[in-house]
């Protein structure tokens, strides 16, 4: 049986904000958006809150849900919702992470992303809605 994940990606312009994994949680050094495992009674939208909120110790109060997808693997059910903020902002990262960045979508690529992360950013770039 997989279990389920959610996670937010906060989006600027055409810049998305991924985080670099600590060395105490899975994967280890890649980079994606904060997100996490659904626990019992969340929907996966207040997983993804919950997460973001965690992960991410001053996430901006206005924000823009404009999107979403999900993906499946063996491993993982997993949604993850597109939010548009105003500006950018200094995350404070909890010991989940150790680094941020906004990197624009179209140079993700660049970065070792999360592997899960990495089936889902082509759907993001395919979002209408996704790049202001």
């Amino acid at each position: 049986m997989s279990r389920s994940g959610s996670g937010i990606a906060f989006v600027c312009g055409d810049q998305i904000l991924l985080l670099k994994r600590s060395s105490n949680v899975g994967s280890p050094g890649t980079w994606a958006p904060p997100g996490g495992n659904v626990e019992n009674g969340e929907t996966p939208l207040d997983a993804a809150i919950r997460e973001s909120d965690e992960e991410i110790l001053n996430v901006p109060s206005r924000y823009v849900i404009t999107g979403e997808y999900q993906f499946k693997n063996p491993s993982i059910d997993y949604t993850m919702y597109v939010a548009h903020v105003l500006r950018k902002f200094k995350p404070k990262l909890n010991w989940e992470n150790t680094d941020s960045s906004w990197v624009k979508i179209s140079q993700v690529d660049k970065y070792e992303l999360h592997p899960d992360f990495r089936l889902g950013i082509e759907k993001i770039r395919r979002m209408d809605n996704a790049v202001s």
